[in-house]
């Protein structure tokens, strides 16, 4: 599930940012060119998968979403990447699909099962990553993964589910 923390600056690629901030149940969503001047985009109308938290779900590992901010840089210094928290377990994808992931040894390993929902049998595709270091992504994005242990816990932020 992707997490923001409320009243922060997120890169959200091709040179732009972008903050959310609580109004009452919904999210107002600001854009700008730097980590200010911000201008209102949008607000959104929470949906059940979508949420305000203080305390945030337990989490094996955190994605950090760099886009297309090179080595995993992003120009302005207060920015922050996406986050998307990874739960280790076997999430269903589809009807027919499953997802298991796993950190072992220093690595952060997804199993995709293109047959199974339920985690079962051997992986259709293995994803295996280096906590800790920038890497390319299929779709050619920059990304970087760390255990729990590497990240703060976070207060106030607004999740939306989205499962990696």
């Amino acid at each position: 599930m992707n997490v923001y923390l409320l009243d922060k600056c997120y890169y959200s690629g091709g040179n732009t940012y972008t903050k959310y901030v609580k109004e009452g149940n919904k999210a107002k969503v600001y854009g700008s060119v730097t980590c200010g001047n911000w201008v209102d985009q949008d607000t959104i109308e929470l949906d059940s998968d979508q949420s305000f938290v203080e305390n945030l779900p337990e989490y094996a590992a955190v994605s950090y979403a760099y886009i297309d901010a090179k080595d995993c840089k992003i120009k302005e210094s207060n920015a922050r990447p996406i986050e998307t928290l990874i739960i280790i377990k076997c999430v269903k994808t589809s009807e027919t699909t499953s997802t298991k992931t796993e950190i072992k040894d220093g690595k952060f390993i997804k199993n995709d099962f293109d047959t199974s929902a339920i985690c079962g049998g051997l992986p259709s595709k293995i994803t295996n990553k280096e906590l800790g270091k920038c890497f390319t992504d299929e779709e050619g994005f920059f990304n970087i993964i760390k255990d729990s242990t590497m990240t703060l816990s976070m207060c106030f932020a607004l999740v939306i589910a989205f499962f990696f």
